[in-house]
Formats: structure tokens, C-alpha cells, sequence
């Protein structure tokens, strides 16, 4: 039952964000692109885990860490959603480039370990430093999650203070 749903909700995913994308209204093309790729990363993270689940792949394969990346790059593209809607005519500065530096880093780890030879943890040692790296990874991804979390809700809060202000301005000018 569970990979049925799973099923589902990568479909959809995929169908909403081919929507989004092709942008019908023609209206704000800039957020919609953003909120596409959003939708588009859960789709991708929906299909790792569904490939996980069915056992399609027997084994961990390079495209189950490649899709992973999307992981690290999903908290960015939600503020960068956010950050487009609230201020349509924003424009793309170079340090944005930076909100993706952990990707690129987990991209530079995954090409660099997929060239060399890597193999299981024998020892209990390296069991236990294997726990320590993965634990490491999920709290920093934990910690990008809620930064960008609370970037996104200072935007917003940040717009609607500045829209009541102009609402109330407007109505005190009429």
C-alpha cells in the first residue's frame, strides 16, 4: 500500500510540475520557474524513495546518491521561491551562487568517491565512523533546512509588513 501511494504522489508531483513550468497564465514566469523546480525536487526525492522501496535497484547505485542531491538543493529553491514571489523583480545576484555550495560539494564527494574503490566497513571502527560521517550529514542538512525555513518566514513577514503599510498609506490617502 505504501508503494502505491508513493506511486501517486510521484506522479502528481511530475504532472504538477510540468504545469507550473509550462506556465499557461504567462504570469510571473520568474516563480514559477522556482516553484516548478520546488515541486520538481519532490518528485525526484519521491522517486529515490520509491526506487528504494520497490527494491528496482538490488543495490545502492550512483543514481540513488545523485538523486539524494536533491536533498541538499530542495531548502534553497524553496527560499528562492519565496524570495521571487514576494519581490517579482528581484534579480539574480552572484552570491545566490552560494546557497548552493553544499550541493556542489556534495557533488564534488560523490564524483571523487565514485572514482575510487570504496569498500563496506569491515572493522566495528569504521562501522561506528560510518555512523558518525552519515549523523554528521543529516544534521546539516537538519540545519539547512530550518535556516532556510526561517528565511523564508522573515520574506514574508517582511512583505506583509511593507503591504499593510501601503494598503493603510493608500487608504489613508483616499
Amino acid at each position: 500500500m505504501d508503494q502505491l501511494i508513493s506511486f501517486f504522489v510521484a506522479g502528481t508531483t511530475l504532472l504538477l510540475a510540468f504545469l507550473i513550468f509550462t506556465n499557461v497564465n504567462q504570469v510571473n514566469s520568474k516563480v514559477n520557474r522556482w516553484f516548478g523546480s520546488f515541486i520538481l525536487c519532490i518528485f525526484l526525492i519521491q522517486f529515490n524513495d520509491l526506487l528504494e522501496k520497490t527494491e528496482f535497484l538490488k543495490t545502492r547505485m550512483p543514481i540513488n546518491d545523485f538523486l539524494a542531491l536533491t536533498d541538499y538543493i530542495i531548502a534553497p529553491i524553496f527560499y528562492f521561491t519565496v524570495a521571487y514571489f514576494v519581490d517579482p523583480d528581484r534579480k539574480w545576484r552572484t552570491k545566490d551562487n552560494l546557497h548552493f555550495a553544499f550541493a556542489f560539494i556534495m557533488l564534488f564527494l560523490l564524483l571523487v568517491s565514485a572514482l575510487i574503490n570504496v569498500e563496506q566497513p569491515s572493522t566495528d571502527a569504521d562501522k561506528k565512523n560510518a555512523v558518525v560521517i552519515i549523523t554528521a550529514f543529516n544534521l546539516i542538512f537538519c540545519f539547512q533546512v530550518i535556516t532556510y525555513a526561517i528565511m523564508a518566514y522573515r520574506e514574508i513577514t517582511t512583505y506583509q509588513k511593507n503591504y499593510f503599510c501601503t494598503l493603510l498609506t493608500w487608504m489613508l490617502s483616499t
